[in-house]
């Protein structure tokens, strides 16, 4: 049997699966973490029937002559426990890779975290989704092993790939910003309309992904609609996610921590 670390180097080209997925929090934004070999996999492993002439990785994909968005659409994973169904048209499938963000009130080593928001870096993968939403899923899954994306270089995909970042503007409001200097995507405030519980055990390739052993459990799958008039983007599906969960109590926990977590992120309008 082919091992989790050979499928891993055969995919990003790096060896190594640690990651240290629990935390003292820090205020830096979570693109300031080291570059990773996260795009290689949209490289290497991409269908080639979709891919524009002259491009690679992820940015190959993009693009309304070789997206079907529609079949996307149909095609958008079920939660188990079903969320609330949209009329609403998708505009963008994005992975997110960051952070959850929990408090202990001090000195009750019994008492529950409490999820004070989540950062994360949104790269965009809609295309990749429409031709291949199972291997997308793996990657997704595969995201949390590895750092953040994040480079300097304006032409590292893990830029011309960015789609925007998520974080929250107070504890109950999470906001999406799709607007950076390559595109305008939207950008959206939002309050959570439902909630299901994420799957015991992925199906598909993502099945030879558990989760690192220092990881408890992943965060629930969510349905957000929007909170600000004339927005953009209006409603949010965070699925397959990927970590995150804190763990059952705050014993041994610092009053502030992060927990590394991967999703994706389904945006519609």
């Amino acid at each position: 049997m082919v091992s989790i670390q050979s499928i891993l180097l055969l995919v990003f080209g790096v060896s190594t699966l640690a990651l240290p997925v629990v935390e003292q929090r820090s205020e830096e934004p979570s693109r300031t973490i080291p570059e990773s070999d996260f795009f290689t996999a949209l490289d290497r492993r991409t269908p080639p029937s979709p891919l524009t002439p002259g491009q690679s990785g992820a940015q190959g994909l993009i693009g309304s002559d070789i997206c079907n968005i529609i079949a996307a659409q149909k095609s958008m994973p079920v939660a188990p426990s079903p969320l609330p169904s949209t009329s609403l048209t998708l505009s963008h499938i994005a992975i997110g890779r960051g952070v959850q963000l929990y408090n202990c009130p001090a000195a009750s080593p019994s008492a529950t975290p409490t999820n004070v928001g989540a950062r994360a870096s949104l790269f965009n993968s809609t295309c990749l989704a429409a031709a291949n939403l199972d291997f997308l899923t793996w990657i997704t899954h595969a995201s949390l092993y590895y750092p953040i994306p994040s480079s300097p270089d304006p032409n590292n995909l893990a830029n011309t790939d960015l789609s925007g970042h998520h974080y929250f503007l107070d504890s109950t409001t999470p906001f999406f910003n799709l607007d950076t200097d390559a595109h305008s995507y939207g950008t959206g405030a939002f309050k959570k309309n439902a909630t299901s519980d994420a799957p015991k055990s992925p199906k598909g390739f993502a099945s030879m992904l558990p989760l690192p052993q220092n990881q408890t459990a992943s965060v629930a799958w969510l349905k957000l609609t929007e909170k600000q008039d004339q927005q953009v983007l209006k409603e949010v599906y965070r699925l397959n996610t990927v970590g995150g969960a804190a763990p059952k109590t705050c014993q041994g926990m610092p009053e502030s921590f992060e927990v590394q977590y991967a999703a994706q992120y389904w945006l519609f309008t």
